[in-house]
Order: C-alpha cells, then structure tokens, then sequence
C-alpha cells in the first residue's frame, strides 16, 4: 500500500510540474493600447494611453484557459490634442481623479481557430465593470536565450454609455448623424515575454 501511495505521489507531483504555469509578462516598449470613436459621422478620432501593464498565466503553448489580467491608466490618454485630453481625463470622460484606473480580467481564454481566441472577461471602466469579448490572434512567437516572446493583438468594441460616459448623448450634428459616437473600438497590439 505504501508503494501505490508513493507512486501515485509521484505521479501527481510529475503532472503538476508539468503543467507549471508560465508568466508572460508585457514588453513595454513593444505594446499599444489604442482606441477610435466616430466624430460627427465624418471621421474617427483616434487616441492612445501611454501607462498600461498586462500579464498572461498558462499551463500550455496553445494559451487554451490561460489567464489575462491588465490595467489602464486613462490619465495618460493622448490623443494628439493637449485640449481634447484635458476633457477626456475630466469628469465628463474617464474623471481620472477619482477612477484613476480602467482593469480587465479574463474569465474565459477559449481557442476560436488556428492561432485565434475569445477573451471573455470583466472589463471595469469609471466604477463600472461588464463583461466584453476580445478577438485576438497571436501573430508569432519563437524562443531566445532569455526566454520565451509572442506577439498578440486584440480588438473589441465597447459602448460609453455602458460606463456612463454620457457626454454629448442625445446631440447630433447637421447632417444628422451623433455628434460623438457611442461605440469606441480598441486594438491592443503587445509583446509578451517569459522569462527563463
């Protein structure tokens, strides 16, 4: 009995090393977070945020149920007009004194095709979280002598109003389309790296 106990010890402990989680952590300086939102029906104002920081847990090479946590900070959105940001960071918009943080939290990490996947998770904006879906495919990856690197993008769309960012709700412009749309789309383009 004593030798079935140790054998099936051993087994487990050989099963659990094996599928030893691996910690991706985001590379800086090859990672984008960026949105776009249509103006007055005629063009799509694009922005960025510049302070953002993500990780990825995984028991496998093919990401199938590994875990995605990441976090935004709206303060450092940009825009590339100095006035607009002024208003996205005020209380009509993201109200960063008070929300100084936007977070994401996968739940589900399911495969949707080759190199593709569904990130379902609670994304909380402005003291608001609902659950979105990210489409993402992983662009490549390959191995060097400090670790493991892999390129992902992200898209989703998510409505303001869900968050309550209401500003100009309600308002249209001449030609009758909405003076600032509600549906903001985001692409997150990032490196990864696990270190050995």
């Amino acid at each position: 009995m004593k030798k079935v106990f140790l054998t099936f010890a051993t087994l487990t402990l050989v099963a659990t090393m094996s599928l030893a989680q691996t910690k991706w952590k985001m590379d800086g300086a090859h990672a984008w977070v960026n949105f776009s939102v249509m103006h007055q029906g005629l063009s799509f104002v694009n922005g960025s945020f510049s302070k953002f920081d993500a990780t990825i847990e995984a028991n496998s090479k093919d990401l199938k149920g590994a875990k995605l946590t990441a976090s935004i900070d709206p303060a450092s959105v940009n825009s590339g007009v100095e006035r607009r940001d002024k208003h996205l960071r005020s209380q009509d918009f993201f109200d960063v004194k008070k929300y100084p943080k936007a977070t994401f939290v996968s739940k589900k990490f399911k495969k949707a095709g080759k190199n593709k996947y569904k990130i379902v998770g609670d994304f909380t904006l402005k003291g608001v979280t609902k659950e979105i879906t990210m489409d993402a495919k992983v662009l490549g990856n390959f191995e060097t002598k400090k670790g493991s690197k892999m390129g992902i993008q992200a898209t989703t769309t998510i409505n303001r109003y869900d968050y309550g960012i209401s500003y100009a709700k309600g308002k249209n412009a001449p030609n009758g389309k909405e003076a600032l749309a509600g549906d903001i789309k985001i692409t997150i383009n990032m490196e990864f790296v696990a270190k050995k």
